[in-house]
């Protein structure tokens, strides 16, 4: 578990595949730790260790947001402020 209390700081969601260091971002990589976090609860609950599944509920939340606010930009109107297709984003101009 204390591979999923680093993992899932925004500061470590990166991918560096094309070098670009920690400016780079993988939706799936997002994904993927949002999903693993569900894991995480379920385990926890199972376990019983309540305090554990209010900190993955956190930190899917705050992951969560982090996505929407990577991915999906928004403005003040609420309207998406950029196209992603193929794993491209650009801001829409």
């Amino acid at each position: 578990m204390a591979y999923l209390d680093w993992a899932a700081k925004p500061e470590n969601m990166r991918w560096s595949f094309s070098g670009k260091g920690e400016g780079e971002r993988d939706a799936e990589f997002y994904v993927s730790m949002i999903v693993d976090l569900g894991y995480a609860q379920k385990i926890s609950t199972a376990l019983g260790h309540e305090e554990d599944v209010a900190k993955w509920k956190q930190a899917t939340s705050t992951l969560t947001a982090d996505y929407e606010k990577q991915f999906f930009p928004r403005d003040a109107s609420g309207a998406i402020t950029s196209t992603c297709t193929s794993g491209n984003c650009a801001r829409a101009s």
